[in-house]
């Protein structure tokens, strides 16, 4: 069949109704549409992602994977495995919509998968070393950030179901050290506790007063027999 027979073929098939014409808005609509879900799929991807990355960092919990199989087991139990869901599903949508676009059908899949994900990982990377999300934490503080503030709250938070805490320390004994805790929410993971040093772990040659630290342990009645303490820097 040459072009012309197509032609008279494709002007039958109108002809009897077969065909439903549209109109040029329509298919430009419909693009403009798709390119606006492609770029929120993405953004949120990359916002979701470096809120993990800053959150992991700003809470200490990436100090977790240094305290030996026992703290692996925690960072595991305390990881966003939600948030990192909900970023998967939307990466996948994301390749889903760039293939219904005629340069998607011309390049395999795993190309386009691979490529979502590239570039989802180097933005988020470069959107974690930004200030915006410590801005956002700090609106979270002053119960300022509707919606994501319970999300952004909970970088702060100690997690004393699971055995592990923030603090500022107090005061420093040679083998143990008080800490105060206080994220302005007034909860049950505010107060004071007296935390009995690892083995091996010199607190005063580590520690000062005014410190921020992490730590993880077992605690019964104001006390924390610690396994793994990690000072953490002042911005966090």
């Amino acid at each position: 069949m040459n072009t012309h027979d197509i032609k008279n073929k494709v002007f039958e098939e109108i002809h009897a109704g077969k065909v439903r014409m549209r109109p040029r808005m329509y298919f430009v609509v419909r693009i403009l549409s798709l390119i606006g879900l492609a770029l929120l799929a993405f953004l949120a991807a990359v916002f979701f992602i470096s809120f993990v990355l800053f959150a992991l960092h700003e809470s200490g919990e990436s100090a977790l994977l240094a305290f030996g199989p026992r703290g692996l087991g925690t960072f595991v139990v305390l990881f966003p495995w939600l948030i990192i869901a909900c970023v998967l599903t939307l990466v996948v949508a994301l390749e889903w919509l760039l293939r219904t676009f005629r340069f998607g059908y011309h390049i395999p899949i795993l190309r386009v998968f691979g490529g979502v994900v590239a570039l989802t990982l180097t933005a988020s990377f470069l959107i974690a070393v930004t200030p915006l999300h410590r801005l956002l934490l700090d609106q979270a503080d002053r119960d300022a950030l509707p919606v994501l503030g319970g999300m952004y709250e909970n970088v702060h938070a100690s997690h004393k179901a699971f055995g592990v805490f923030r603090g500022t320390v107090t005061s420093l004994q040679p083998s143990s050290f008080t800490i105060s805790h206080n994220d302005l929410d007034r909860d049950a993971d505010d107060g004071i506790w007296s935390v009995i040093a690892p083995a091996g772990f010199d607190v005063t040659g580590t520690l000062h007063a005014g410190d921020k630290v992490y730590v993880a342990g077992n605690a019964t009645s104001g006390v924390i027999h610690a396994y793994g303490v990690q000072k953490l820097s002042s911005d966090e």
